[in-house]
């Protein structure tokens, strides 16, 4: 669902030091784009565009991090974000 992918994708950027050089409302918006990208298939829109401030060139470079992180989160020994959405 949108909220297991919007939960899980936010608590994975957390966790990485590696995306403190974003602003937060970067990460959130491209967090919700990837979001929404898996569960319709277009995450990208003019809404999100107007509405965040952001544009795609912007948010790309984070939407890629987020996806390595997921990534490495399905194979890593460290489940606890995983586990902690499973079932819901």
């Amino acid at each position: 669902t949108f909220f297991f992918n919007l939960a899980t994708f936010s608590d994975l950027t957390l966790l990485e030091y590696n995306l403190v050089k974003y602003a937060p409302s970067l990460i959130a918006t491209s967090v919700v784009v990837q979001a929404l990208y898996i569960i319709t298939g277009n995450g990208w829109n003019d809404s999100i565009e107007h509405y965040s401030g952001y544009s795609w060139s912007q948010v790309l470079p984070v939407i890629q991090e987020i996806q390595s992180l997921h990534q490495i989160s399905l194979t890593s020994s460290h489940q606890t974000v995983l586990e902690k959405y499973k079932g819901k």
